[in-house]
């Protein structure tokens, strides 16, 4: 070790993990690296054996893990911000409990870089897509709308950022820890949404900096599971959150506008939301399909334009499927 100093904590957010947490663990605690670093975990009240794991791997490790034992469910935004709060490490890195890292010098190539390049806030790496077995999926099996971690720009900007980009999947990223010793108030990492943490996490660190995009393979990311596990692209594929979505967004312009003075334009973003509501609503008319379309009208604040967005919406959609049967995608 070349000091004393924590130089990076991973962050590793677990629930109801059971059969994925020993090797996300194992994957950290394997890094072979010269600077100390830190796992640390939070707990937060799983219903099946995930603790008792943690528990074992915190006994054979105490030098390297540290374990935030959740007292009450906190859901997962609310979780990763008591691990910001808790994080001694100069750099912050993340791996949830049914991901994993799959490069052991990770660590001491993150660390390097960003000690000698202090113009960028994080690098971001790419990172392998598998299923629940931990098998490969092919990336040409996925449909392009989902895979969200796409990026193919060495450095990822704030403009990026506006387009609803990441620079890579969060497994994949490694950044400064802006939030250790700040007075700057950082709840809206929770406070945006109780389910998505990514994207705020992504903006408190891209409004400090660019991050620099680097092409090889440091982590798994397990797309889709099944069942009742907390996986957050399950939740998405099955419920219709778009108003969740559009809210967030808003709250995330307001906190970049009063925090850093920077007038973030997710307008683009909130209307493809806005356009996505309606046509789910068209193609099954449900009690709750509705609410959503409704919410957004009102989370808007300017309800004539959106009900205007919402007769063109419904007028271009019934073009493309009547007259030109086809089912192209409405932008506004």
């Amino acid at each position: 070790m070349r000091n004393n100093e924590i130089m990076l904590t991973v962050k590793m957010l677990a629930y109801n993990h059971e059969k994925y947490i020993a090797q996300a663990i194992e994957s950290i605690v394997s890094q072979k690296t010269e600077y100390r670093y830190e796992l640390l975990i939070g707990e937060d009240c799983s219903t099946d054996n995930t603790r008792a794991v943690i528990q074992e791997y915190e006994e054979r490790y105490p030098e390297i893990i540290r374990v935030i034992y959740q007292k009450h469910n906190l859901g997962c935004t609310k979780n990763s911000y008591s691990l910001d709060l808790h994080a001694r490490g100069k750099y912050v890195a993340g791996c949830e409990g049914d991901d994993f890292w799959c490069d052991d010098s990770r660590i001491q190539k993150d660390v390097e870089y960003l000690e000698s390049h202090p113009e960028y806030v994080g690098v971001c790496h790419k990172c392998r897509i598998v299923d629940e077995e931990g098998r490969e999926i092919a990336p040409d099996t996925l449909d392009s709308r989902e895979k969200f971690w796409e990026f193919d720009k060495d450095v990822f900007t704030l403009r990026d950022y506006e387009k609803w980009l990441t620079p890579g999947h969060g497994c994949a990223q490694t950044r400064r820890n802006v939030i250790k010793g700040s007075a700057l108030d950082y709840s809206i990492i929770y406070k945006a949404s109780k389910r998505v943490g990514d994207r705020t996490h992504l903006l408190v660190h891209i409004v400090e900096g660019d991050i620099r995009c680097m092409p090889d393979v440091v982590a798994c990311y397990r797309y889709r599971i099944s069942g009742n596990h907390n996986n957050f692209m399950t939740f998405q594929k099955q419920n219709n959150i778009r108003d969740e979505d559009y809210l967030m967004m808003m709250r995330l312009e307001q906190w970049a506008l009063r925090n850093k003075g920077i007038k973030l334009d997710l307008e683009t973003v909130k209307k493809d939301r806005f356009a996505g509501s309606v046509v789910t609503w068209m193609n099954n008319p449900v009690k709750e399909n509705g609410r959503v379309v409704r919410n957004i009208i009102c989370y808007s604040g300017k309800p004539l334009r959106y009900c205007w967005y919402l007769i063109k919406i419904t007028a271009m959609k019934q073009y493309y499927w009547k007259i030109k049967k086809t089912d192209k995608r409405v932008k506004l």
